[in-house]
């Protein structure tokens, strides 16, 4: 009998450890699901992440897509404009053509007039220059206008490197009629000009001679940029001596 009881509480305390381990593995088992369950849910916020910022990136590459084609598009655009207009250097050329013949025929035309006035006088005997400078004045003359009208014409007096270089007054020189005709003689301007003849006397009074042949010499053109004042100075030199001081007799007029 006292076998018979030692056996059946051997029984019992078994099947008590074994329940516990029943518990303990059971407990375990939930643990490890719910773990699992978890690093799921993690595993699907992530990609749901990921997804979220391609989707993003993909969507700010189809806008720089259009941007781009866009401005591919506008650029075509500009380039067939660009060729359809006329070169920059068929332009100057162009309006070249029209500012000189508008400046030198003007002037062709209006430097014996003034040569002819009697107010323009061209003074003879002892002291006086054997010549006479006429000049034509334009005030408010546009740069860019001399510029297509006198650039690499006669010989440049200033500014130069060697002759007030820094100076705003641009002088160019003609020095004979050939030079100057290049630019005139198609518009008109003849070398020898009728000029009116003032004898100068004592005590500084003049006597009138009449008329007379003077042929242009030289041409010193003068532009100061900041006034914007061109003036054009021919220089007129009559051919017969001036002897005594009495610039020929009335026969050479």
């Amino acid at each position: 009998s006292r076998k018979s009881n030692k056996k059946r509480r051997l029984n019992a305390d078994s099947e008590s450890e074994h329940d516990d381990d029943s518990d303990e593995y059971s407990s375990s088992e939930e643990d490890e699901s719910q773990d699992e369950n978890t690093n799921t849910s993690n595993s699907k916020k992530s990609v749901s992440a990921k997804d979220k910022q391609i989707k993003t990136l993909k969507k700010e590459l189809q806008t720089a897509k259009t941007k781009i084609k866009k401005l591919e598009t506008e650029n075509k655009k500009l380039k067939q404009q660009l060729k359809a207009k006329p070169s920059a250097k068929a332009t100057p050329k162009k309006n070249g053509d029209k500012i000189k013949k508008k400046y030198y025929k003007k002037w062709a035309a209006r430097l014996p007039k003034l040569a002819n006035m009697k107010k323009t006088k061209y003074m003879i005997g002892q002291g006086v220059k054997p010549n006479k400078e006429i000049i034509i004045k334009e005030e408010g003359f546009d740069a860019e206008e001399f510029e297509i009208l006198w650039k690499d014409k006669g010989y440049l007096v200033q500014p130069r490197p060697d002759n007030k270089p820094k100076s705003r007054v641009i002088i160019r020189r003609f020095s004979d009629w050939e030079e100057i005709e290049e630019i005139f003689g198609e518009y008109g301007l003849k070398e020898k000009l009728t000029v009116h003849i003032y004898r100068k006397r004592n005590l500084a009074k003049t006597q009138y001679w009449g008329t007379g042949d003077a042929n242009i010499t030289d041409l010193n053109v003068e532009y100061n940029k900041s006034s914007k004042r061109l003036q054009l100075k021919f220089i007129v030199e009559r051919s017969v001596p001036n002897i005594g001081g009495f610039g020929g007799s009335m026969a050479f007029f």
